[in-house]
């Protein structure tokens, strides 16, 4: 009788362990660190930018950020 107690409290203790917690995000977390990085590489495509030539790695980095976040 003790073994199947034993058995039935590790059982419990792996089920225990084996719990995921989902959290849900507000999408601002998740957009407000692009609005930044999209409002720097605006003002460094402003000053880099030679009268409206588009800087290609400044659209690189914005992708970058955008799939990483």
């Amino acid at each position: 009788m003790e073994s199947n107690g034993l058995e039935s409290q590790e059982k419990t203790e792996e089920r225990a362990r084996e719990i995921i917690y989902l959290r849900s995000y507000s999408k601002a977390i998740f957009f407000f660190p692009l609005f930044i990085t999209t409002i720097i590489l605006w003002i460094i495509q402003y000053i880099l930018g030679e009268s409206g030539k588009p800087v290609p790695w400044l659209g690189f980095i914005w992708t970058l950020v955008f799939f990483i976040r």
